[in-house]
């Protein structure tokens, strides 16, 4: 796996699923994916068989259906002709103190049992209300593993601070200014990778690996989690991205109606988002894991490693 400096960016009351080991990965959200429990065995990039021990089985989890897996085009070009005249948004009407988000979340979740690494999906829905001074409310429920009978919600206050966010104050709307917050956020750092090891669920939503390009992607992300984007913050974003070696314009997504999917791909992973090409609204990012490298993660590739859907957005003058 790979590990990076942690960044100032600070995940909420996320507990750690008692299962889980740790793991510094990406990754995040949403809809519709299954994930099945299985296991592979530590230590080896593909699982072995031998009469003595059966190779462990793998967790499969797919992801995202992209109109151009393989082969994309620069997205660059794409972005800065949708930055040209992004149409307004209805809740870029809404005024009021706290930025308002709705998201839903899901990620690998991941323990040893025995030489086997076992891989399952977890599942979070939270909705989000934040001032400028960090303040603010998160209510949802916490992490779990079946989405059929979730835990009861949890709702959580915090005081001035108590919620940091990706930049201080309002989204900048210049595409410098904007550039410089997410990258001090988000450190364009190339790491080097380790070994893998089980993903604690907490861990891998909190992104802290974000190596080289991939961190403005992953910074873009985190900002429409706990902030809201406007009309000129979001044509700043697009113009962001487009300025990001590799970024690759990957076509329509299943499941988005006219939305498009950008991502940039380093090593054996990919992150995308998902963005409404008429008003640069970003509507889901993942990560994902392309081929089982240098790592065994317990997973069939390519694998859903973790997904975020913004189902809800605007500005409120309270909370709840």
């Amino acid at each position: 796996m790979t590990d990076s400096a942690h960044t100032r960016i600070r995940r909420t009351r996320r507990p750690v699923l008692a299962s889980a080991a740790a793991l510094s990965l990406t990754a995040f959200l949403a809809v519709g994916v299954g994930s099945a429990d299985a296991t592979t065995r530590v230590g080896s990039a593909v699982a072995t068989t031998s009469d003595a021990t059966p190779p462990c089985p793998l967790a499969s989890a797919a992801p995202l259906t992209l109109q151009y897996p393989d082969q994309a085009p620069s997205a660059g070009p794409v972005l800065r002709r949708l930055a040209n005249r992004p149409r307004s948004s209805p809740s870029d009407a809404d005024t009021g103190r706290y930025a308002y988000a709705q998201v839903r979340m899901r990620a690998a979740d991941s323990t040893f049992e025995g030489r086997c690494i076992v891989t399952v999906t977890a599942y979070a829905d939270e909705q989000r209300w934040r001032a400028d001074d960090g303040s603010g409310q998160v209510t949802g429920t916490p992490w779990h593993h079946d989405p059929a009978h979730p835990p009861a919600a949890e709702t959580t206050t915090y005081p001035a601070g108590g919620l940091p966010g990706v930049v201080a104050g309002p989204v900048p709307s210049d595409p410098a200014a904007l550039a410089a917050v997410l990258d001090a956020a988000f450190p364009p750092i190339q790491v080097a990778a380790a070994q893998a090891r089980p993903m604690r669920v907490a861990e891998n939503q909190r992104q802290c690996r974000h190596p080289g390009t991939a961190a403005r992607v992953r910074a873009i992300a985190e900002l429409n989690a706990w902030h809201y984007v406007n009309r000129p913050a979001r044509r700043a974003s697009l113009l962001v991205l487009a300025d990001v070696q590799r970024l690759a314009y990957r076509g329509t997504v299943a499941g988005y109606p006219g939305a498009i999917a950008v991502s940039v791909d380093t090593g054996d992973w990919r992150d995308v988002l998902v963005i409404d090409p008429r008003t640069g609204v970003v509507r889901a990012y993942e990560q994902v894991l392309l081929r089982n490298g240098e790592t065994t993660l317990g997973v069939r590739a390519p694998y859903m490693n973790a997904r975020t859907a913004y189902t809800g957005r605007g500005r409120t003058s309270r909370i709840g």
